[in-house]
C-alpha cells in the first residue's frame, strides 16, 4: 500500500483515500472480460455492414452496441460510441480498453482507419475470427475423446490396482 501511495503522489500531490479493489473490478466498475473469437467476428460482421452502408462510425458503433446479445460488448460499445463522438479516434477508443481486443484486431483496426477502408478491413477482420473460432472448435472436439479416454483408462487402472491386485 506504501508503495503505490508513493506512485500516485508522483502524479497526484493530494491523496484523499486508497481502496483495495475487489478482484474482478475495475476503475469505472467491473472489470471487462476479453471478447471470445465468435462474438468478435460477429461484431466486425455486423460493423462491416453498418459502415459499407455508409452510416458515419458513431451511428454504426451506437446502433452496433444495441444489436449485440453479450452485454460485455455491448457495455463497451456504448462507451466506445461516446468516445467516438466526442472526437476521439476509433482506434484510440478500442485500444483503451487494455486486454478486451486482440492486438491483431486493434492494429488492424489502425491500418484500416488510416486508410479509409474500414468496411474491407472489418470484412476481413470477420473472416479471420470466423476461421479461428472454428479451428478452436475443432481443436477441442478432437481433444474431447482422447481425454475422455484417458481419464477412464486411469480410472480403470486405479480400480485394478485397489480391488484386483489385493487379491493376489
Amino acid at each position: 500500500q506504501f508503495e503505490a501511495v508513493a506512485k500516485i503522489k508522483q502524479t497526484c500531490p493530494v491523496i484523499i483515500e486508497i481502496e483495495e479493489m475487489t478482484r474482478g473490478e475495475g476503475l469505472t466498475g467491473p472489470m471487462l472480460k476479453r471478447i471470445d473469437d465468435k462474438n468478435l467476428s460477429l461484431m466486425c460482421d455486423r460493423f462491416s455492414m453498418l459502415v459499407n452502408v455508409g452510416l458515419p462510425i458513431v451511428d454504426a458503433v451506437s446502433m452496433l452496441s444495441r444489436q449485440m446479445e453479450d452485454k460485455n460488448i455491448s457495455h463497451i460499445l456504448r462507451d466506445i460510441a461516446k468516445e467516438v463522438s466526442m472526437g476521439r479516434s476509433l482506434y484510440a477508443s478500442f485500444s483503451s480498453r487494455h486486454g478486451v481486443f486482440p492486438t491483431t484486431f486493434l492494429e488492424s483496426l489502425k491500418s484500416g482507419e488510416e486508410s479509409g477502408d474500414l468496411s474491407r478491413t472489418f470484412a476481413r477482420l470477420k473472416d479471420y475470427y470466423e476461421r479461428t473460432s472454428k479451428t478452436k472448435d475443432k481443436v477441442i472436439s478432437a481433444l474431447t475423446y482422447p481425454a475422455l479416454t484417458m481419464v477412464v483408462a486411469v480410472i480403470v487402472v486405479i480400480i485394478i490396482m485397489v480391488v484386483a491386485v489385493p487379491m493376489f
